[in-house]
């Protein structure tokens, strides 16, 4: 990200002659993801740093992930310099109207001067947010899969899911066919019901980039299991060799961000035997409010 000089706007509520006797001259630049803060002090205090995110509204602070000129008891000194961590305060978001508000309190606890710098433009920043799914999978074989998806983002993340359809009839057959209906290398053909039985186990992690604060795309990799069983008259179960695997499962998908609300669709193949359909549906939850 390119290094941008914000252009500032100072006022005190206080007027002119109050501000002498704290905090004036405030310079502000923004280098990459933090923010370079300047200002001269003219007494001892305590300096308190805020920001607001809807042109000064609402404020919240003091922020935590500064470090320098900050803190209680700082001598008089032109040219004193904190730094900002705004990523990690706050995470990724977009806001065009910041403004960055130094709190002052001198020895007279009455004179306190409140300068504000407002920031023309920030970096785009993504709240940090915990995303919760429901997730539906649709394929040839097996049919159909239910599951979540958890995991947690800012620009970039990482989530888990699990998906089955919770059928486990005849999974513990050691019988198989080749796909024909011939059973032990093709020595004979049983008899079949035509009742089929269908498994699938996945388990998979991965992560999240976002495109943009809405968009985002996701890859992951994990554990898999599909099978497809055939009952014979006598009930028993033989798996279909043809269309069952076990291995590796992967998955890509686009996911959108909207505010609370989290909807993806993506794809899972097993071995690239089989490939199935998934969609999500859930919320997500924002780790640390933009308000105070």
């Amino acid at each position: 990200m390119k290094k941008i000089i914000m252009s500032m706007m100072l006022c005190s509520l206080l007027g002119t002659a109050m501000a002498q006797k704290g905090v004036s001259n405030i310079r502000v630049q923004q280098h990459d993801t933090v923010l370079l803060v300047m200002y001269d002090l003219a007494v001892k205090a305590d300096i308190e740093v805020y920001v607001s995110f809807d042109n000064g509204s609402t404020y919240r602070g003091p922020l935590k992930h500064v470090s320098g000129s900050v803190g209680k008891g700082l001598a008089p000194e032109n040219n004193k310099v904190f730094v900002w961590n705004i990523v990690k305060e706050v995470g990724y978001v977009d806001c065009p109207n910041t403004v960055i508000k130094i709190v002052s309190v001198d020895a007279t606890p009455e004179v306190t001067t409140v300068p504000k710098v407002t920031i023309e433009k920030t970096p785009k920043i993504y709240p940090q947010k915990t995303f919760f799914e429901a997730n539906f999978s649709c394929s040839s074989q097996p049919q159909r899969a239910f599951g979540f998806t958890a995991g947690q983002f800012t620009r970039m993340g990482w989530y888990v899911s699990l998906m089955s359809n919770f059928n486990f009839t005849g999974i513990n057959s050691n019988l198989e066919s080749n796909g024909n209906g011939n059973v032990n290398m093709g020595r004979y053909l049983p008899f079949y019901s035509g009742n089929t039985s269908t498994t699938r186990i996945s388990i998979t992690s991965g992560f999240v980039n976002k495109l943009t604060p809405s968009v985002a795309w996701y890859a992951g990799l994990g554990f898999g299991h599909r099978a497809l069983f055939w009952e014979t008259t006598d009930h028993q179960w033989i798996k279909n060799k043809l269309f069952s695997t076990t291995g590796i499962d992967m998955e890509c998908g686009v996911l959108f961000d909207l505010d609370d609300f989290i909807l993806s669709f993506g794809v899972v193949t097993s071995n690239f035997v089989a490939t199935e359909f998934k969609i999500g549906i859930g919320f997500a939850i924002p780790n640390q409010s933009l308000k105070k």
